[in-house]
């Protein structure tokens, strides 16, 4: 099954994913909303996710659209339901892509918990996860910015993190990622100047690696084109998934709360078998049913 839901592939296509959709393409996404389903929660976030697929780069209309969806109620109870974390890490997402960065964390603070990970539900410890994977990026950028500080009146960089420790609430960096661990941070040498001592560093979240740890990825909402058939009529749900851009490659099937050996999560599966939501573990991805 390599090859299947291939990263690669995934950021190959993020660079199509900027272009303008096609009327087919909004047909598609569409036709989500207009299908009877059994619960009201999947048909809002249908709606929600519509708006964002349709042009992804337009965040303000995306946020608001959001917004407006988070604050529905019937009843007592978000019409979104246990979809409600999915769309309040989306609009984070699209007002930290439009550079509103700290309402952008206070969103993704909002489904974070102590007790996610240990919860029954995909959407609640995918939505944690993703959310701490952005806020490390937000304080992996307030760390830099102290150590640009920190060089512009030293004209080096500090031996290790600790020099912040003395700073007064406020202007004291953040000293470990949002998974509770401290920063990886080690000071390095110019590639032919070796003598030269606190002019470079590497700093990076251990949870998301060297490569992960930055902002290259604002902007560049993938969506790849997953499709899926249902196997079999039992209990729990089993979809199998195939990438409709690498049709020779082995489908892959899962259940809710399966991993692919690429990395994909399978979080929920609309009732009446419009869409399957996914994630990356930095966003969230939609399936469509084979032959829609």
């Amino acid at each position: 099954m390599e090859g299947v839901l291939n990263r690669r592939n995934v950021a190959r296509r993020v660079l199509f994913s900027r272009l303008p959709l096609s009327k087919t393409c909004v047909a598609i996404v569409a036709a989500m909303c207009l299908t009877a389903s059994a619960n009201p929660a999947e048909d809002a976030f249908a709606q929600v996710w519509a708006v964002h697929r349709n042009d992804p780069a337009d965040h303000a209309v995306v946020i608001a659209r959001c917004k407006d969806a988070l604050q529905r109620r019937s009843g007592d109870v978000p019409v979104l339901a246990n979809y409600q974390p999915v769309v309040q890490t989306l609009m984070a997402w699209h007002l930290l892509a439009h550079g509103n960065t700290n309402e952008a964390m206070r969103a993704f603070e909002t489904v974070l918990s102590e007790r996610a990970q240990i919860s029954a539900d995909p959407i609640v410890r995918t939505a944690d996860a993703l959310a701490r994977r952005w806020l490390t990026r937000i304080d992996h950028a307030k760390v830099t910015r102290a150590l640009l500080d920190y060089y512009a009146a030293n004209v080096s960089y500090p031996s290790d993190l600790n020099i912040f420790k003395s700073y007064e609430d406020g202007k004291r960096p953040p000293l470990s990622d949002r998974f509770g661990d401290a920063w990886f941070f080690k000071g390095t040498h110019f590639k032919y100047i070796k003598t030269a001592s606190g002019q470079r560093y590497d700093m990076y979240s251990v949870s998301l690696g060297k490569e992960l740890s930055n902002f290259s990825k604002v902007g560049k909402h993938p969506f790849p084109a997953l499709t899926f058939v249902r196997r079999g009529a039992g209990t729990p749900v089993m979809l199998e998934f195939s990438d409709s851009d690498a049709p020779a490659d082995a489908p892959v099937s899962l259940v809710v709360g399966g991993v692919s050996p690429a990395g994909l999560r399978l979080v929920a599966v609309d009732g009446a078998m419009r869409f399957a939501l996914l994630s990356d573990s930095d966003f969230w991805i939609i399936a469509m049913p084979k032959g829609k």
